[in-house]
């Protein structure tokens, strides 16, 4: 048996690593950087470059609204490498100012006389609740809280945080009706300048 070794040489073309980060999650609305990272690479791309501030650098912005994966491609002479990130958007519920016991809508206001309290509340199921300003509220950290108007216009103004840190908002503007002093029996218009006018104060 006849053995024969010959020896040859390959040339090595270029070789370059990708590695996009690591996966993020984010409340909607809000931004975050992707971490791209290369051994080798001479030029980069992000797919999809619709949602970054800049598709060719390491370290783009970006502002997504759903969750998306992102392909990051490092480049070095012909040779490439790819990787993927995803970024997640935490599904969240908005929070809204209501009337839990159903006797009024108050979607946008509330229209209450001097001195009377009334119940508001906001979406349950959020962990925190934060209510401003607290001018007028029996509680600015519960789900619900009496509003006892101190001037004829205020409006509040109800942060509500998720499980996931997400903040949601609402807003309400609450009106006060004073109460009339003074109520007279009557007049003379005579423009004797006496009596010749009736008001009555407080009243719209």
């Amino acid at each position: 048996l006849c053995q024969v070794t010959r020896g040859f040489s390959v040339l090595a073309l270029d070789s370059v690593d990708a590695n996009a980060g690591f996966d993020k999650s984010i409340c909607p609305g809000e931004s975050f950087q992707l971490n791209g990272f290369s051994l080798g690479g001479t030029s980069y791309s992000w797919s999809p470059g619709a949602f970054l501030d800049d598709s060719t650098i390491l370290n783009p912005v970006a502002t997504i609204s759903d969750t998306t994966e992102f392909i990051f491609t490092a480049y070095k002479g012909v040779c490439w490498e790819n990787d993927t990130a995803i970024g997640y958007v935490y599904q969240t519920d908005s929070i809204e100012i209501y009337d839990p016991s159903g006797e009024r809508n108050i979607d946008t206001a509330l229209y209450l006389i001097q001195g009377e309290s009334y119940l508001i509340a906001a979406t349950p199921d959020f962990t925190e609740y934060l209510w401003t300003p607290s001018a007028g509220l029996s509680d600015t950290a519960t789900q619900g809280t009496f509003v006892t108007p101190q001037t004829t216009h205020q409006q509040y103004l109800v942060y509500g945080t998720d499980i996931y840190g997400c903040v949601s908002t609402d807003t309400i503007d609450v009106y006060m009706a004073r109460e009339i002093d003074v109520i007279y029996t009557g007049f003379t218009p005579n423009n004797d300048g006496y009596n010749d006018t009736w008001h009555i104060p407080n009243a719209a």
